[in-house]
């Protein structure tokens, strides 16, 4: 598949039309475009899904995850390519979990930042408070990422009270993908 095609097959069968809101702090500086979570529904399995499911990889930023939405079983033992091999070659984890409805969701970031506290079986305000616990410890220029049950809206301004960054994108479940930084 040639990148040109690529590009058109992940405009066609990837759907970025989820809410994703930022901190104030971080709208203010335009010196910092970066989505720090990103989610992707990738439809159709095969080779093209898994090629899209790397080209999504490869345009991840720095101290970002993105999470994917894939109609097919990344941890299949008859994969071919081995999709978490392929990715870990490639400096990145890969978290793989059944969603309520039976998609497959991967959650993937580089080796070197934060590892995604899963905190999507907890009931509120148990999410609220280790995200605000977790957040508490960070250094200046540290940051965590949490996925919760439902989209964190009393959580945002706790975090503004407390000066950090964040950004949040809705899960097709009604779940939340959570970024919190602390600024430099």
């Amino acid at each position: 598949m040639n990148p040109g095609s690529c590009a058109n097959s992940l405009a066609s069968m990837a759907q970025q039309d989820h809410k994703s809101v930022r901190s104030a702090s971080r709208q203010a500086r335009p010196d910092d475009p970066t989505d720090r979570v990103r989610l992707i529904q990738i439809e159709g399995t095969g080779d093209e899904a898994r090629a899209l499911v790397l080209r999504a990889a490869d345009e991840l930023g720095d101290m970002s995850v993105l999470e994917l939405e894939v109609d097919f079983n990344p941890e299949n033992p008859n994969d071919r390519g081995g999709l978490r091999d392929v990715l870990q070659s490639r400096g990145l984890v890969m978290q793989g979990f059944e969603n309520e409805r039976r998609a497959f969701c991967l959650v993937i970031r580089h080796a070197d930042s934060p590892a995604v506290l899963d905190l999507s079986d907890l009931e509120a305000p148990l999410p609220m408070e280790a995200i605000l616990e977790a957040a508490a410890t960070l250094g200046a220029g540290e940051s965590l990422f949490a996925r919760t049950p439902c989209f964190p809206r009393p959580l945002l301004s706790l975090l503004d009270r407390r000066g950090l960054d964040w950004q949040v994108v809705e899960e097709p479940d009604g779940g939340g993908l959570v970024w919190v930084g602390r600024p430099d």
